[in-house]
């Protein structure tokens, strides 16, 4: 095993490969047109690109679910678009639908917290939960703790977690531990929670102490493993597979909250806090997983509310090297965020395109004026062509809805005049900018062969040496400490 990393000794082993630009917009010309050819009906499941990477799943709304289920059982309380010969149906808009003739995209996420708010709501089912569902579909279930944190859910102890353990159990394949979050420490949300636990006898400011973390932290860690341990007791094995949460601002934190939850008899992990940011505090708890027998039988490993294709690159790299020189061999990461719904919500704007500038990878959406966009005939798609033209780099996504829809099927009413958009248009939007995501991701795929080394940013182009090195080394953890700035190359992108 070698002791230390070769840039040279790295490249030979991987020598690039040179890409005319005529080779490259080529390659871009064929792609397009095998969309172009399917109306944009692409099966992603069965898409080469995916293998062996990360896997983006969008975390799906409530108010999105919803919708669709309301037009799916009462079609006349809405109105449809007309897109030229394409008559849309509501089921279309289920992209983990096989028989979707928009396109078929199989991994999600879906929170509890959304879902199982209340006991009447738990038992509630829509077409995302209806079971048999199709066997492709891998349906990864969140917690509820952010939402408890946000005190959009009241938190009645293990009444609450089990609530939310066995709507998992009826709905996801893979699901977090209810833990408690520390990234809304700093803003005091902690502190009704802190309170509670010292009424109920948890020596919170003597833990503090003792472990010299702050009060928030330790709240979050203690509720955890009370939560953890309700889950032990309650849960029907083989329901769905356990994700052990780990959550940490840095290391000192995350080093701490793996000592105590590590000896849960969970399926996997699911890594929060700063660990999708700064990679080097995962490799440690990988190194460690490793090393102690942990990733053996380990299937899945879930980075929560993170979805940047830099970011969605290097969890890739990382599979890679946990599938080659760990017990893990067919271990499959995954990766999350709610960004095409967001930018509905916040604004109303379309996803557009995707910048590969070799500078930076960045998903890009267009803000439009709502009077304006009423009476305009450009498709989503249409909407970045100028945008585009600047750089040869800049892609824009060919989705079934973008090559359909127009900017006035959004943002006006059935006689033309804006109108602030209804909920169904919001779906439409939340799709579109869904398969953007898509569609980014299957592109990007493509850049982490070693061909395209030139083609990827700065900080990615020696990433898979990096990641692969730490788990070749034989001082594994010494390798991090050196390579940490590198390593977090990735922060804040």
């Amino acid at each position: 095993m070698p002791k230390s990393f070769d840039n040279d000794e790295y490249l030979s082993r991987f020598p690039i490969k040179e890409c005319s630009e005529a080779e490259w917009r080529d390659e871009l010309k064929q792609m397009d047109a095998q969309i172009a050819a399917t109306h944009g009906a692409i099966d992603y499941s069965s898409a080469r690109a995916f293998n062996n990477v990360a896997i983006y799943t969008p975390a799906l709304s409530q108010g999105w679910i919803s919708t669709i289920e309301r037009a799916i059982n009462n079609p006349a309380d809405f109105t449809f678009p007309k897109l030229g010969d394409f008559t849309l149906e509501p089921e279309d808009l289920q992209f983990t639908n096989p028989q979707s003739r928009l396109c078929f995209y199989p991994w999600v996420l879906y929170s509890a917290g959304q879902a199982a708010q209340t006991d009447n709501a738990a038992k509630k089912n829509n077409w995302l939960t209806r079971k048999p569902r199709d066997p492709r579909v891998v349906v990864i279930g969140d917690s509820g703790g952010f939402q408890i944190q946000e005190q959009t859910i009241k938190f009645e102890g293990n009444k609450t977690v089990r609530r939310m353990l066995h709507w998992l159990e009826r709905v996801a394949d893979y699901s977090m531990v209810m833990d408690f979050p520390t990234g809304k420490i700093a803003l005091g949300n902690l502190l009704p929670h802190t309170e509670r636990m010292i009424q109920a006898g948890v020596p919170i400011d003597e833990l503090a102490q003792k472990s010299g973390m702050d009060s928030g932290f330790v709240t979050c860690l203690e509720q955890t493993i009370q939560n953890n341990d309700e889950y032990v007791r309650s849960r029907t094995l083989s329901a769905t597979n356990m994700l052990n949460v780990l959550q940490g601002r840095n290391e000192k934190e995350s080093a701490a909250w793996f000592e105590r939850v590590k000896g849960y008899p969970f399926e996997g992990w699911a890594f929060a806090g700063k660990h999708h940011s700064e990679l080097a505090i995962s490799l440690r708890r990988l190194i460690q997983m490793r090393d102690e027998g942990l990733l053996a039988n380990c299937p899945w490993i879930h980075f929560l509310g993170v979805s940047t294709p830099k970011v969605g690159a290097a969890l890739s790299y990382l599979q890679r090297s946990l599938r080659e020189h760990t017990d893990a061999k067919n271990i499959q990461l995954t990766f999350d965020s709610k960004s095409p719904v967001d930018a509905v919500i916040n604004g109303y704007r379309p996803m557009v395109g995707c910048d590969f500038d070799s500078s930076k990878w960045s998903i890009r959406f267009e803000k439009v004026d709502f009077k304006m966009a009423a009476t305009d005939n450009r498709t989503l798609c249409e909407l970045a062509k100028d945008w585009k033209g600047i750089k040869s780099n800049r892609f824009i996504p060919r989705t079934a809805l973008g090559m359909r829809l127009k900017l006035s099927d959004l943002f006006g009413d059935s006689s033309g005049k804006p109108s602030l958009p209804d909920s169904f248009q919001q779906a439409l939007l939340i799709h579109h900018n869904t398969q953007v995501y898509f569609e980014s991701f299957r592109r990007m795929y493509g850049f982490l062969d070693d061909s395209q080394f030139d083609r990827r940013p700065e900080s990615l182009q020696l990433m898979q040496m990096l990641i692969d090195g730490v788990f070749r080394t034989e001082k594994p953890m010494q390798a991090i400490d050196e390579l940490e700035p590198q390593l977090n190359a990735l922060v804040g992108e």
